[in-house]
């Protein structure tokens, strides 16, 4: 025992740390309304704990002190922070309930008390708050004809972490565009210096923002999506179109799916290849009246 109080003094005089936290396990986020545990793994090197203390921010909440038996628990009052306290024990502390405003930096100190040495390690713990309702699917058409475009938006309400917002179209995702790659595409069309081919994709602003047609109240997140239905887009009558919505590396995904029916007669115009041959036969069947009323009108002359 005088060996080891001999040699923790000499560590201390010469600056060396005995005591140390080996591993601070705080998650980088967790969804809200989970229970999560935070646990704090030191190594004394021999001495004796004198209390481990775990702080919110600069706040202190919890405190594990071994000397004050027979509870060596104590517990701090913060508003909207809550813990099973029950779990609560010497390396570990309990968040139940968690929520937005439980995001924060999460401190474990560790105290000894033959040298009075502390160590402190810190991390911050990210709650994911979604919204209470899935992503929601405007400006769907009763049906649309073929050839038309398709401008819909996808809107998810606030979070209090920025959202992907991404559009699938019969199970495709759909190419993302910013503002400035779009109108240059629609300007090149209309000046006809290049035709448009079918494509999706979802609309959203150079600095990734969203835009859109409306105002966010909420604060929440818009993406639009634009295309011209095409006949390979059809399926029985339909075009399908998903709206996924994920957040923090996957902890959040929600998605909503529409089908847009497809006008039943502009579908079997395409069909049927009537488009395909309406060109050709018209001016066929002119050339041929024209060919007879000529030789009506030849043999009319003759007779006369």
């Amino acid at each position: 025992m005088h060996h080891l109080r001999f040699w923790s003094t000499l560590l201390f005089i010469s600056g060396a740390s005995t005591v140390r936290i080996r591993h601070l396990a705080v998650p980088d986020a967790v969804r809200s309304g989970t229970e999560v545990r935070l646990t704090c793994d030191y190594d004394l090197e021999g001495q004796t704990l004198q209390t481990v203390k775990w702080y919110k921010g600069s706040h202190e909440f919890y405190r594990y002190y071994p000397r004050n038996y027979p509870e060596p628990k104590k517990f701090f009052v913060l508003p909207k922070l809550f813990l099973n306290e029950y779990s609560c024990d010497a390396k570990s502390v309990v968040l139940r309930d968690v929520h937005a405003d439980m995001s924060g930096y999460y401190t474990c100190e560790v105290t000894t008390q033959e040298l009075y040495e502390t160590v402190t390690k810190k991390h911050y713990l990210l709650v994911v708050q979604p919204p209470n309702v899935p992503p929601e699917i405007t400006g769907v058409p009763l049906e649309i004809p073929i050839k038309e475009w398709l401008k819909i938006q996808c809107h998810l309400p606030w979070m209090n972490v920025k959202p992907q917002l991404e559009f699938y179209v019969n199970g495709r995702r759909a190419k993302h565009m910013n503002d400035i790659q779009v109108q240059k595409i629609l300007k090149e069309n209309v000046k006809g210096r290049k035709r448009m081919r079918p494509f999706e994709y979802s609309l959203v602003s150079e600095d990734g923002t969203h835009t859109s047609p409306f105002d966010d109240d909420d604060g929440g997140t818009t993406t639009v999506l634009e295309f011209p239905v095409k006949k390979h887009h059809v399926r029985l009558g339909k075009v399908e179109v998903k709206c996924k919505a994920t957040a923090a590396s996957g902890l959040y995904e929600s998605e909503t799916i529409v089908n847009v029916p497809i006008m039943k007669d502009s579908y079997r115009f395409y069909e049927s290849g009537a488009e395909r041959n309406f060109p050709s036969f018209v001016p066929l069947d002119i050339n041929i009246l024209l060919q007879i009323l000529i030789g009506l009108l030849r043999s009319a002359f003759r007779n006369f």
